[in-house]
């Protein structure tokens, strides 16, 4: 676990932040990643030291929370520009970014053989509490999320999972109604995505500033599930551009809209 408000409370906006692993290849079981807060001019990129393998049989392989303004960064040079890789077989999902970040940005990494979600972005609301819950809808809006360049394949689940899938409210067993937080600011762009149990791309909750484009996504809904073997799902509350993506071989749709706001549709 890296906790920036604990271990390292002298890193500030613009360091650069390396992660080591152990051996041949460079190896973690699971990493956290919690209170690292750079600025917009300057902000904290987290990177591997050369290469970094993180392979987990916890709930996550990595985990992002309470950050802003960082780049989770895995660029390597040479043909593999993939230097961050994440494996997590056991319960969840891979690469997952939660509580109240904002502006965090994902590239460079390659995730496989995952039990859920390859990338999962968005903070469920709390049905034991919802009157006091910060993260739901009117109390928190998730900004700028960028996430381009990297590799998801072999995923139970779906390849990405951005945002909560219930933006009417969510019927909780105890009789509460709770409504997830918006996602304003995301852009999701040049990623390969293949062989997903579940729908390829998912986005739920993005009202504002969506920007889905030039991504690559095959065999999607291989579990043979109809709602959820969609190539690319706009989900409830999601609007914005989606452009010159290729999609192949999807159990379901290539492409269904849920969303009730402003959507352009191009490829």
């Amino acid at each position: 676990q890296a906790n920036n408000n604990e271990i390292f409370p002298k890193i500030i906006h613009g360091k650069v932040v390396c992660i080591v692993g152990q051996g041949t290849p460079r190896k973690r079981s699971f990493l956290k990643i919690i209170g690292f807060r750079g600025t917009e001019e300057n902000p904290i990129i987290i990177k591997h030291c050369g290469s970094l393998f993180v392979d987990s049989n916890w709930r996550y392989g990595v985990s992002i929370h309470n950050c802003s303004h960082i780049h989770f960064n895995g660029f390597i040079q040479g043909d593999d520009k993939y230097g961050i890789k994440i494996r997590a077989t056991k319960a969840g999902g891979a690469l997952g970014v939660g509580t109240d970040s904002h502006d965090v940005e994902i590239s460079h990494v390659e995730i496989f053989e995952s039990f859920f979600a390859g990338i999962m972005i968005k903070e469920d609301p709390s049905c034991d509490n919802p009157t006091d819950d910060p993260y739901t809808r009117g109390r928190f809006t998730m900004k700028n999320i960028w996430v381009h360049d990297n590799y998801i394949h072999d995923v139970d689940g779906e390849g990405m999972y951005i945002g909560n899938s219930f933006y009417t409210g969510y019927h909780c067993a105890n009789g509460n109604v709770v409504y997830p937080h918006d996602i304003a600011g995301l852009k999701i762009w040049n990623n390969i995505i293949k062989n997903t149990g579940y729908d390829g791309l998912q986005v739920g909750c993005g009202v504002h500033a969506v920007d889905v484009f030039q991504n690559w996504i095959e065999n999607s809904g291989l579990k043979k599930i109809g709602i959820h073997g969609n190539g690319i799902q706009i989900g409830g509350g999601a609007s914005g551009n989606w452009f010159s993506n290729v999609i192949i071989n999807s159990y379901s749709s290539g492409i269904i809209w849920m969303g009730v706001n402003d959507t352009y549709i191009v490829n």
